[in-house]
């Protein structure tokens, strides 16, 4: 059963039918809007007590004048006010004071009832609360913020209203303590409290303290050495405004001291510049640099005679930021302190190349090697150079002479200067300089933007005609497919030189491809080793023992690799149920749960033109081999096929 409102109960009863029953029921809700429908002669104390017996009494608003005044308590007043502003008139006049004044402040406009509240009521806290209420009302109202208004109208409307309500404000409780508190706070802008201050407050003391708060709005005849001290001790804005208002600076120029001035440098060292000549000494930028507040160069430009060698070394122990350092500063010593502190080596371009030396380059090289451009070439060797424009291809342009040499000698563009790989990398299409040598022969790809995001690839052949002599282009030829076997084809139908291996028929299943020659190496405990080449460079390697074979590009996975797969095969084998046909393979479990080398799924995908990225169904490969028949894998792996029951 829900629980029972008897105060709405109440509500839409007459007034004749309403027992004390009833009403002690209601009042055990602690619903304070009770006191509205209650008759008069059953608000009791008992009664009052049980409503307002909790801290909540609920959230309507209800009418105090329904209370007699007698049983009107300073607690149910400060509730009442809370609940409904309007409730303040029926307060008994010894509780408009203190918390239920506040109170009134605090919940909505007062203006109206302002002529009630007793002149002993007021005091400084009272009035500060009031204006403070009055400026969050406008604030709230038009959008402002802190006092600070957005236009002239807004700052009228509180102008007017504070008057309004000063005018019920007794002189004792508007003295100058009043406005000393409301500077110091800053919740009213002092823009705004000097509109509303009596004249006669407008003293010296006013100016000091508003000038603590806002040295920048001060007539600079009220300044004296402590104000102005205290001003800037305590607020950073006040540094700003001292020296960029030029009335203001004229004053610090004339009355400032070493102390002040320090002052300024510290807590705002990008004014540095900023101040009187007879303060920009060595010695305090020296201070402002050895400091730990953060400095921003684009503001703090340093004049040239001021940048000594030991104001450079203050540079150096920042390490943020460095201006032009005249040529006649350098010295070894001067760069030796800069290699040591100076880790960023943004100091790099402003010292005379004259002075650098292998340990200034092999530090800027191991550190920093972006920085390489501001090096003397000697320093960096032709590994370095290489290395540098592997990493970025900007960086050719830095080493023409080395670039141009390597394009002359290798006939291939000065991009691929320092891009020398292994043959196995060159199929790789992320990078768009690659190649390898093999003998005389270069071999490369180009990899040609054609429009945004849309590119070219071309294969490049280059030989030397013998050691001493430039190579020649054999061609350059545009790449469209990137098959399995894409370069080898590409060289055997364009390079005169390359002749297709002959491999005896039993090392079919040991060649990987038929481009590939195929060597024997050793036999180890009844396994025999061959590797396979292409032009004479061993691409991989293969076991091979009892007929089953294992390809790897790594010499020394091969035994781990045939012993998995046998293993792997031999368990398959003891399966009793044969491989249902819905079943799901990929490459990578063939590989890596079944032992089967890479190479063979790569050559058995080709054939039967398979994505060896995506996985199939047996039903799915037994259809592949259906629809095209016979091809050179099926018999090279023969075991591994029937195992998976694909035939």
């Amino acid at each position: 059963m829900k629980d029972v409102n008897v105060t709405k109960a109440i509500s839409c009863l007459p007034e004749k039918f309403i027992t004390m029953e009833m009403a002690e029921m209601a009042a055990a809700e602690h619903r304070a809007e009770l006191v509205n429908y209650l008759p008069e002669p059953m608000i009791t104390p008992k009664i009052l007590d049980m409503i307002f017996e909790n801290e909540y009494s609920g959230w309507e608003s209800w009418n105090l004048s329904r209370i007699p005044e007698e049983k009107r308590n300073r607690d149910i007043c400060l509730r009442a006010v809370k609940a409904d502003r309007k409730n303040f008139p029926y307060v008994p006049e010894k509780y408009r004071n203190g918390d239920i004044i506040e109170t009134l402040f605090r919940y909505g406009s007062f203006l109206d009832s302002l002529h009630i509240i007793p002149e002993s009521s007021w005091n400084i806290q009272t009035v500060a609360s009031g204006l403070y209420s009055l400026c969050r009302s406008i604030q709230n109202s038009r959008g402002s913020w802190k006092g600070h208004y957005t236009s002239d109208r807004e700052g009228l409307d509180f102008i007017r209203t504070a008057k309004v309500m000063l005018s019920f404000v007794p002189p004792r409780a508007k003295g100058f303590r009043l406005w000393k508190r409301l500077i110091r706070e800053e919740r009213i802008s002092i823009h705004t409290i000097d509109k509303i201050i009596p004249k006669c407050f407008k003293q010296s003391e006013y100016y000091r303290r508003w000038c603590i708060q806002s040295i920048g709005e001060v007539d600079t005849r009220w300044l004296d050495y402590d104000t102005v001290w205290k001003a800037i001790s305590e607020k950073t804005g006040n540094i700003q405004d001292l020296i960029k208002s030029p009335r203001h600076y004229k004053w610090f120029s004339e009355h400032a001291d070493d102390a002040m001035a320090d002052k300024v440098a510290e807590g705002v060292p990008e004014l540095f510049s900023r101040l009187p000549e007879k303060f920009r000494t060595e010695e305090r930028l020296i201070r402002v640099l050895d400091g730990k507040k953060e400095i921003n160069d684009y503001y703090f430009p340093i004049s040239p005679e001021l940048v000594t060698d030991k104001v450079c070394r203050a540079l150096a122990r920042r390490d943020s930021f460095y201006p032009d350092i005249p040529k006649e500063i350098w010295t070894k010593e001067l760069a030796e302190y800069m290699t040591e502190h100076g880790r960023s080596f943004k100091w790099l371009s402003k010292m005379p190349k004259e002075l650098q030396d292998r340990n200034i380059a092999d530090r800027v090289m191991a550190e920093k090697p972006e920085y390489f451009c501001y090096l003397r070439k000697e320093f960096i060797t032709n590994e370095m150079s290489m290395n540098l424009c592997r990493q970025n291809v900007h960086n050719v342009s830095h080493f023409k002479e080395r670039s141009t040499e390597f394009s002359r000698y290798t006939g291939l563009p000065a991009e691929f200067y320092g891009c020398e790989t292994e043959l196995e990398n060159i199929r790789e299409r992320g990078d768009n300089r690659r190649y390898c040598r093999i003998g005389l022969t270069y071999i490369a790809l180009q990899r040609c933007e054609k429009r945004y995001g849309e590119y070219e690839y071309y294969l490049i052949m280059t030989r030397h005609a013998n050691r001493y002599l430039p190579a020649r282009t054999v061609f350059r030829k545009r790449i469209d497919t990137f098959h399995r076997t894409w370069l080898e084809k590409t060289v055997c139908d364009n390079d005169p030189e390359f002749r297709m291996p002959k491999v005896e028929k039993e090392l079919k299943d040991v060649q990987a491809m038929r481009y590939y020659d195929v060597q024997h190496i050793r036999t180890i405990l009844g396994c025999d080793i061959y590797r396979n080449t292409f032009m004479g460079q061993t691409v991989e390697y293969c076991i091979r023992k009892n007929g089953l074979t294992y390809h790897d590009t790594k010499p020394e996975k091969l035994v781990p690799g045939l012993h998995l797969k046998i293993r792997k095969l031999k368990e398959q084998a003891a399966l009793s149920e044969k491989t249902h046909d819905s079943k799901e393979i990929n490459a990578d479990m063939l590989h890596r749960e079944m032992g089967y080398c890479l190479t063979g799924i790569e050559a058995f995908a080709e054939d039967y033109g398979l994505d060896v990225e995506r996985s199939y169904t047996i039903g799915e490969l037994k259809e592949a081999i259906h629809s095209r028949g016979y091809k050179p894998s099926l018999e090279k792996y023969k075991t591994e096929i029937q195992l998976l029951n694909l035939i």
